[in-house]
């Protein structure tokens, strides 16, 4: 069963966020938004809403970091790379992808990775 969101247009108020997270839809370079901000004022919903407005986007088939076929040799990953030296990429439309990082996840992250 497919879970319902609230519409974006019916959220109220925090046009600032808003902005910001349409604007990340429109030119995926921008790189994402930081949401912060007290319970209950919405930002989970806000993000949430987007999913089923959001564009296909292209990426070469297959590629696990969702490499855009059209990026320089550099900004592709390792397999990426030997696929357009090869000319041998695929291209495929899909969904963009939603992450949900939990609260205190970029602390656990750093300490794995053992970043300081």
């Amino acid at each position: 069963m497919k879970k319902l969101n609230f519409p974006f247009t019916a959220i109220l108020g925090q046009d600032r966020m808003k902005l910001a997270l349409i604007l990340n839809i429109i030119d995926v370079d921008i790189g994402g938004v930081l949401l912060t901000g007290h319970q209950g004022t919405g930002k989970s919903t806000a993000v949430r809403s987007l999913v089923e407005v959001m564009p296909q986007i292209e990426v070469i088939k297959g590629c696990e970091f969702s490499c855009n076929p059209h990026s320089e040799r550099d900004d592709l990953c390792e397999n990426c790379r030997e696929l357009k030296e090869s000319g041998q990429i695929q291209n495929e439309n899909r969904d963009m992808r939603l992450v949900n990082l939990p609260l205190g996840c970029t602390e656990l992250f750093s300490d794995l990775l053992k970043i300081q």
